[in-house]
């Protein structure tokens, strides 16, 4: 009988492990911003704003605080076919990519400290 039980936990465990790996965190978009550098190519899942014009997601509509949403071409126009590429709530389950925070370079006349502001988008990307 002891034989039996170590044959079971040998092929369970590694098969729970395999669909535990599988299984996506669910965060809310504040836990996935506040969390973003330990979350870097992790499989979330999480509802968002998203907007179809500029390929983002944000907590709500016309939100400064948004992750990019990276989609190839042909999920564009898979999308665009079952007419479902429009701009409003959606769940995201994908891998995050936490790209870094965004940097400070080169000079700008509008800016008295000579600075301009790269946007680096951490997100989502396509193929995932």
């Amino acid at each position: 009988m002891k034989q039996l039980r170590l044959i079971f936990v040998l092929i369970v465990a590694p098969v729970d492990m395999a669909l535990a790996a599988d299984k996506p965190l669910d965060l809310t978009f504040g836990q996935l911003l506040s969390e973003r550098s330990r979350l870097d190519r992790q499989r979330v899942s999480v509802i968002g704003y998203f907007d179809a014009d500029e390929f983002v997601l944000g907590p709500k509509r016309r939100s400064d605080v948004v992750v990019a949403i990276d989609l190839t071409e042909p999920q564009v126009l898979a999308l665009k076919k079952k007419r479902l590429f429009r701009s409003g709530y959606v769940h995201v389950v994908g891998k995050f990519e936490f790209t870094g925070l965004p940097k400070v370079i080169g000079p700008i006349k509008d800016d008295p400290r000579g600075r301009i502001l790269v946007r680096s988008h951490a997100g989502f990307h396509g193929g995932y």
